[in-house]
């Protein structure tokens, strides 16, 4: 089995995002999603304006928003405020009076607002279009995405074992705000990238064939530093390991990082892998993240940040051959 796990330093394959400026990448989305904001804000006021039977209505309605997505709101004018430094206010201010322009132009009639006020309460339940929910979930979990995962925020991905999956049905969760696609790679049934793919942290589903089953009691034998060095490759350095079990099948976990060089790049990789044996087929959660000269310089401080995330979402997966 050890020549087959070697093959298992793997997913360093299919290349790291490298660290990306939050603020630079996501700009154009940290906008659209601030005029959304204000757009919405200001239909409130006027449906209270217009038809004061509804004015105590909208008001709730912006509270309840306001409690579900108000940090998001917070932390997403922080972000501008960063970006735009001393031109916010004035940018902002203009934003407003041009929005207010066009909102008057349009006619407002009662079932408008009974229909918008409905719309509202859909929003305060979280039910928002992706291009709009994701950039609030960011600007509020950008730091802290195990935090979102707990809040209740997941995509869900579910194979039914074809293609690249290999016979292996798999159902999983992701956090919302992470960006899916599909890899080139052939044991890559997909990964997912933090900030809507614009982000430092990637995670990996990556399914291969053993060749044989490995049993509890094979993994045990073969277990040791030798085979988790030979899984993290010559230019790892291993920070911590250890077995586990998964649902009925044997598995092993590695802590890590990593050197990789990409043309004329070089980067620190750390990373937690949880590699699950279902029978005769290799199945990886990888967590990925790289490190910079900045704050993301330090694995540990890294590691507070993957761990508990990684953790969070294995816990998420279900192999249902394992009860068959």
């Amino acid at each position: 089995m050890k020549s087959i796990i070697s093959l298992f330093c793997f997913i360093f394959a299919f290349g790291v995002a490298e660290a990306k400026d939050l603020n630079r990448q996501l700009a154009p989305d940290m906008a659209r999603v601030y005029g959304f904001l204000i757009g919405q804000s200001i239909s409130l006021t006027r449906i209270g304006m217009e038809f004061p039977a509804l004015r105590n209505e909208a008001e709730l309605a912006r509270m309840r928003f306001s409690a579900k997505f108000g940090e998001s709101e917070k932390k997403l004018e922080e972000i501008l405020r960063s970006m735009l430094g001393s031109k916010f206010d004035e940018t902002d201010r203009q934003l407003r009076a041009s929005i207010e322009a066009n909102a008057k132009k349009q006619a407002l009639t009662r079932p408008d607002a009974a229909a918008f006020l409905e719309l509202m309460a859909a929003r305060a339940r979280g039910e928002i279009a992706d291009e709009f929910l994701k950039p609030l979930l960011i600007a509020k979990y950008a730091d802290r995405p195990a935090a979102e995962f707990v809040d209740g925020w997941r995509q869900t991905f579910v194979s039914d074992g074809s293609g690249k999956a290999r016979g292996v049905k798999i159902h999983l969760q992701i956090p919302k705000s992470f960006g899916s696609k599909e890899s080139p790679r052939p044991h890559i049934v997909r990964n997912w990238t933090s900030q809507d793919g614009k982000g430092p942290i990637v995670l990996v589903l990556d399914i291969r064939e053993v060749g044989a089953a490995v049993t509890q009691k094979s993994l045990d034998e073969e277990f040791g530093p030798d085979m988790v060095k030979d899984v993290v490759g010559p230019d790892g350095q291993v920070l911590n390991s250890g077995k586990f079990k998964h649902e009925t099948y044997p598995g092993f976990w590695v802590q890590a990082v990593r050197a990789e060089e990409r043309a004329t790049m070089k980067v620190q990789i750390a990373f937690q892998l949880y590699q699950i044996f279902a029978r005769d087929k290799a199945v990886a959660i990888g967590c990925f993240s790289t490190l910079d000269e900045g704050a993301r310089s330090d694995p540990k401080t890294v590691f507070q940040e993957l761990q508990p995330l990684c953790l969070q979402v294995l816990n998420t997966l279900v192999l249902p051959g394992a009860y068959e």
